[in-house]
């Protein structure tokens, strides 16, 4: 059965779970506000409510595998060998893609229809989605290869810290291990929040909280006093920046000359600038910390740090 890019329904339907998989993988659902929900499979374990859910980690042993039987144009199956590893069961990828690899054929993807179990080291069959076919013929040599990767919302995990596959969305209701439900990915929702927040910041997911939402970006100054050689700086982002992610700009010309000054001690809600003793003058300082993720909303309503808050989700 076929279904429309989008189906629209009531605030009721995105409640439903259950066991019998009723969508297609990634179906889109839009409610008269506006929010906007995926059809997901929860992964292996119980989900969790208002929390940032991610696609199931990448599998290694499926990426960049050498073409084991040569591609012909008009083909509707392409067989793949994963690596000795890692399995897959009936139809671990239906729903998601194939991609081609090779000189003649650079990144060509193949949407999956379904497959059998496929033993690690085994050759099995991929079936292609109904009217997709081989568009460039393969051959087995060297450097032909095949990655396969699921559909992102089929065993959905939930968002670790810093993320290990993209974002997916926030589930409204706790979805049993290996049922299926909706997740929403934009409009209003209530999420985990890591850090403080202000009303219209961007946020991202946090790198030090598993499934919460963190501040994009935050700036601000301090002022390393007369004598000292060191302040500390409260950024309450709710993520660690790396290094190369903080700017420190000199805001003035000190009385003794600063000939460099540093940062050390990162954490989740700070960093310590150090430099030279400045003199009676102290020496302010201006700063920009951010996070290497993409961001996924804005602010609506402050949340204490550790609690629940109102975002904009937009994925």
């Amino acid at each position: 059965m076929s279904f429309p890019a989008i189906i629209y329904g009531a605030e009721k339907d995105v409640y439903e779970t259950g066991s019998v998989q009723l969508y297609p993988l990634g179906q889109v659902l839009e409610l008269p506000s506006g929010a906007r929900f995926r059809y997901s499979e929860m992964g292996g374990t119980v989900g969790v409510a208002n929390k940032l859910y991610q696609a199931e980690v990448p599998k290694a042993d499926w990426s960049s595998q050498l073409v084991s039987t040569a591609l012909a144009v008009g083909d509707t199956t392409i067989k793949f060998t994963p690596a000795a590893g890692t399995a897959l069961s009936a139809n671990d990828l239906a729903g998601g893609t194939v991609l081609v690899e090779e000189s003649d054929d650079l990144g060509h993807i193949y949407q999956i229809k379904s497959h059998p179990a496929i033993a690690g080291a085994a050759e099995g069959i991929l079936t292609l989605t109904d009217g997709v076919t081989v568009k460039v013929a393969v051959a087995i040599v060297a450097g032909n290869v095949l990655t396969a990767l699921k559909n992102p919302w089929k065993d959905v995990i939930i968002q670790s810290s810093p993320q290990t596959g993209i974002i997916i969305g926030i589930p409204r209701i706790i979805i049993a291990a290996n049922e299926f439900g909706w997740i929403q990915t934009r409009g209003v929702v209530s999420c985990l929040v890591s850090g403080t927040h202000t009303i219209g910041d961007p946020v991202c997911p946090s790198n030090a909280v598993d499934g919460a939402l963190s501040a994009k970006r935050r700036s601000g100054t301090g002022t390393i006093a007369n004598a000292a050689t060191t302040v500390v700086i409260t950024h309450n982002l709710g993520s660690t920046q790396t290094i190369d992610n903080i700017s420190i700009i000199q805001a003035e010309n000190a009385t003794n000359a600063i000939d460099a000054f540093w940062v050390d001690t990162i954490t989740a809600t700070q960093f310590t600038i150090n430099s030279p003793d400045p003199g009676v003058s102290a020496l302010d300082v201006g700063w920009i910390a951010e996070i290497n993720a993409a961001v996924c909303g804005v602010v609506i309503e402050v949340a204490p740090t550790g609690d629940f808050g109102h975002v904009y989700l937009n994925l």
